[in-house]
C-alpha cells in the first residue's frame, strides 16, 4: 500500500526505490498529502534519475507548498530534461496563477523538449489575461515547435480583435517556413480561431505535400 511505498523510497536498494516510486507515481486515488515533506526531501536527495522522475510525478498529486517548492527547484536546476518535463507536467494540480511564472520562464529552456512541454502546458492551462505575455514569448522564441505552441496559446486566449492581427502574423510565418512539420504546427495554431478555417482548408486541399495535406 501507500504507507509501505513511502517507507520503501528510503531503501538503499535502487530496484526497491524504483518499484516503490513507480507505485506512488502511477497509482490512482491515493492521498499523498500527509507525506508531502517526506516525498519532497526524498526527491531532493535522490540520485537515480528514474526514481527522481517518479517522485516528481508523485508530487503532482500533492497540492502543498513542499511539493510546489521541490517541483520548482527541479524545473530550475535539474540537469536531466526528463525530470524537468515530469516536474512541469506535475504542476497541473496547482492554481495556474501560482505556477505561471516558472512555466513561462521554462519556454526559454535550452532543451527543446522542455521548452515545448512548457508551451503545451500554457496552451492547455493558460488564461486570457496573460495572452499578451504568450504573444511576446512566441515572437521571441526561436525553436519552431515551441513557437507554434505559444502562438496557439496566444490565439486561443486572445480577444477577437487580437485574434485577427495575430492570425495574419502566423500566416506570414507559415508562408515563409521551409520546414513542413513547422507548417503543420502553425496550421494547428491557426485552428484556434474559427475565422481561419478557409485558409486552413485551402492549404490542406491545395498542398502537393502529403504531410501538410493529411495534417490539415
Amino acid at each position: 500500500g501507500t504507507k509501505k511505498a513511502i517507507y520503501l523510497i528510503g531503501s538503499i536498494s535502487s530496484k526497491t526505490k524504483l518499484a516503490a516510486s513507480a507505485y506512488l507515481a502511477r497509482a490512482r486515488g491515493i492521498d499523498l498529502t500527509p507525506y508531502a515533506k517526506i516525498l519532497s526531501e526524498a526527491t531532493g536527495n535522490e540520485t537515480n534519475v528514474y526514481v527522481r522522475m517518479n517522485l516528481a510525478r508523485a508530487l503532482g498529486k500533492v497540492k502543498d507548498n513542499f511539493s510546489l517548492e521541490t517541483l520548482t527547484k527541479l524545473i530550475k536546476g535539474d540537469n536531466d530534461h526528463r525530470i524537468k518535463i515530469a516536474a512541469i507536467n506535475a504542476l497541473k494540480i496547482f492554481p495556474y496563477d501560482s505556477i505561471k511564472t516558472i512555466v513561462i520562464t521554462s519556454v526559454n529552456d535550452s532543451n527543446s523538449s522542455v521548452s515545448y512541454t512548457a508551451a503545451e502546458f500554457i496552451a492547455n492551462n493558460g488564461k486570457p489575461a496573460d495572452a499578451p505575455t504568450y504573444i511576446n514569448a512566441a515572437r521571441s522564441c526561436k525553436e519552431w515547435r515551441t513557437r507554434a505552441s505559444l502562438f496557439s496559446a496566444a490565439l486561443k486566449f486572445s480577444n477577437d480583435s487580437s485574434k485577427r492581427y495575430l492570425s495574419n502574423e502566423i500566416i506570414n510565418i507559415y508562408k515563409n517556413a521551409d520546414n513542413l512539420y513547422e507548417k503543420c504546427a502553425l496550421l494547428a495554431a491557426l485552428s484556434q480561431y474559427v475565422n481561419n478555417y478557409l485558409f486552413i482548408a485551402e492549404q490542406t486541399f491545395s498542398s502537393n505535400n502529403v504531410v501538410v495535406g493529411s495534417y490539415g
